[in-house]
C-alpha cells in the first residue's frame, strides 16, 4: 500500500469523507452512514481510498449499531417512540380524505387518500413494551401505499442541524403482509423550507430531501433497522417516515399488516 494513503487514525477517515461530501462526491445520507459505520471498522489495512473504489468493503460490520448505542446521546428527538399514548383510541379507522393522526404524534394516510386503512395499538409480543400496527380493512382490494410518520418538534430541529443522527426502530408484518415489495421503507426527511407545509407522509414538500433511507425487508419477527444521516446546518424541518410501495390488488387478510415499535431519533455525541 502506497504509505501517502497509510492511516489508522479516525478522525483521518472522518474528515476524508467530510471533504467528499463538501465536493458533492457523496450525498449527506451516505456520508452521515460512513462516518457513523467508521467506528465499526477493522482499520487493519484499510485506506482512504478503499471507500471510494470499495476494496475494504470485506471490512464493514453487516449487522447495524445496537439501538443504544454508546456513540450517541440519551435524548431521543421522536415523540410517542414506544406507541404508549393514543388519546383519540387505541383503534382507528382512517376512511379516506385528509391526513390524519393516529397514536399521539403520529400522522398518516394511504396514497390518493384511499380508505380502509385500520391503525392500532398492540402488544409487541416483547414483555411490556407496545406497537403500532397497519393493516387494511379485511376485505379490501385498494393498491394504495399506506405511510405514516412524525415532524421533529420545530424547537427541536436546531439540535439537529450539523448533526449526525441514528435513526433506529423495529418492524414486523403478518403472514398475510400483501406490500409487492414485502419491504417497508424508512426514511429521514429534511428541509431548509420554514414555511407551513401540508401534513404528507410521503414527502415534507418541493424542498424535502432524503437525508438517509432504507427499504427493510420484513417478516414475522422483529427486524432491528439502523441507518444514520449527515442533518444539513440550514435545516428548518424534519421527518421520520415509515412507508409501503404500492399494495396488491388481492383482497386484505387479517393477517395483512405491518407494525413499528420502538422507533429512535438521536444525535451523535461526537458531532
Amino acid at each position: 500500500m502506497n504509505s501517502m494513503y497509510e492511516t489508522s487514525n479516525l478522525e483521518e477517515y472522518q474528515t476524508f469523507v467530510e471533504f467528499l461530501r463538501e465536493k458533492n462526491l457523496l450525498t449527506n445520507a451516505i456520508s452521515g452512514q460512513i462516518k457513523a459505520d467508521l467506528r465499526n471498522f477493522n482499520f487493519k489495512d484499510l485506506s482512504p481510498l478503499d471507500l471510494i473504489h470499495g476494496i475494504g468493503q470485506s471490512n464493514f460490520d453487516p449487522e447495524p449499531s445496537p439501538l443504544s448505542s454508546e456513540n450517541f446521546t440519551d435524548k431521543n428527538f421522536i415523540g410517542n417512540g414506544k406507541f404508549t399514548h393514543w388519546k383519540d383510541g387505541d383503534t382507528l379507522l382512517y376512511e379516506g380524505g385528509s391526513t390524519a393522526y393516529f397514536a399521539d404524534h403520529w400522522f398518516g394516510r394511504r396514497g390518493k387518500f384511499a380508505h380502509n386503512l385500520i391503525v392500532s395499538k398492540v402488544n409487541s409480543d416483547e414483555g411490556d413494551s407496545t406497537a403500532m400496527r397497519l393493516s387494511r380493512v379485511e376485505g379490501d382490494e385498494n393498491v394504495g401505499e399506506i405511510g405514516i410518520a412524525q415532524l421533529i418538534d420545530s424547537s427541536e430541529v436546531i439540535n439537529l442541524a450539523g448533526k449526525t443522527v441514528m435513526l433506529a426502530a423495529k418492524v414486523r408484518a403478518g403472514s398475510g403482509y400483501s406490500a409487492i415489495t414485502k419491504q417497508l421503507t424508512m426514511t429521514l426527511f429534511c428541509s431548509n423550507n420554514s414555511n407551513p407545509t401540508r401534513l404528507n407522509p410521503f414527502t415534507l414538500g418541493k424542498d424535502s430531501q432524503v437525508m438517509a433511507m432504507k427499504n427493510i425487508d420484513l417478516s414475522q419477527n422483529w427486524v432491528n433497522c439502523v441507518i444514520y444521516g449527515q442533518i444539513p446546518e440550514t435545516t428548518k424541518k424534519a421527518m421520520v417516515s415509515f412507508r409501503t410501495e404500492e399494495i396488491s390488488s388481492k383482497s386484505a387478510s387479517a393477517e395483512d399488516y405491518f407494525e413499528i415499535m420502538d422507533v429512535e431519533l438521536r444525535v451523535e455525541t461526537s458531532s
